[in-house]
C-alpha cells in the first residue's frame, strides 16, 4: 500500500512532526517532505494528514506504544 519512504514518513506524522521537521529529519526539501505527505493522504483514502495517522492506527499499520 505504502512505499517504505511513505511509511517513514507516516511514522514521523504520528509523532506529530511538521513538514519542515520531516525535511530536516529526513534530508530533504519541505515540498518534497509535503508531496510525501499528500501521496500518503490520498493512498490511504484520508481526508487530512491527521485522519490518515488515524486510519494507519485503525489498519493496525502503526501500533500504539504503551
Amino acid at each position: 500500500m505504502l512505499t517504505a519512504r511513505q511509511f517513514e514518513v507516516l511514522t514521523y506524522l504520528a509523532d506529530g512532526y511538521t513538514d519542515k521537521e520531516l525535511a530536516n529529519l529526513l534530508g530533504i526539501s519541505a515540498p518534497t517532505a509535503r508531496h510525501h505527505v499528500n501521496a500518503i493522504i490520498v493512498r490511504m483514502g484520508a481526508n487530512n494528514r491527521t485522519h490518515a495517522v488515524a486510519l494507519a492506527y485503525q489498519r493496525k499499520l502503526l501500533k500504539v506504544d504503551g
